[in-house]
C-alpha cells in the first residue's frame, strides 16, 4: 500500500533527503524501465515504489547525481513513496501548519 496517491500534495518526511520538509505535488507513479533524470539522462529504479513529483516551492527541488553531488534547483524529481506524507484536508490539526510553523497570534 502506498503512502500517497496521484495528485496529492505531500511533504518530504525523510530527514536524510536533500528535499526534507519540501512540499510537492505528486504527479504520477514512476514505474517501468529506466526513468528520466531532471539533470538529463536516465537512471535505473531500485524497485521501491516511487513517484514523479513537482516542486510547489519557489526555491525548487534538489537532486543528488550519481557521484553524490547535490544539484539544483530543479522543477521535478523522483522520490520514494516511503519518503512522502500526504497533506490532506481532514478533521483535526492542520498538518501544513505543524510542519511550516504557525505564525504568532494565528489560530487554526
Amino acid at each position: 500500500m502506498s503512502n500517497v496517491e496521484q495528485n496529492d500534495t505531500a511533504i518530504v518526511v525523510n530527514p536524510s533527503s536533500v528535499n526534507y520538509l519540501k512540499v510537492v505535488h505528486v504527479r504520477q507513479q514512476a514505474d517501468g524501465g529506466y526513468l528520466p533524470s531532471p539533470l538529463g539522462g536516465f537512471f535505473e529504479p531500485d524497485g521501491e515504489l516511487s513517484w514523479f513529483v513537482d516542486s510547489l516551492s519557489a526555491s525548487g527541488l534538489r537532486v543528488r547525481n550519481l557521484t553524490g553531488e547535490v544539484r539544483g534547483p530543479v522543477e521535478w524529481t523522483v522520490i520514494h513513496d516511503s519518503c512522502l506524507k500526504p497533506l490532506r484536508d481532514k478533521p483535526g490539526e492542520d498538518e501544513v501548519l505543524r510542519y511550516a510553523g504557525k505564525p504568532e497570534g494565528v489560530t487554526a
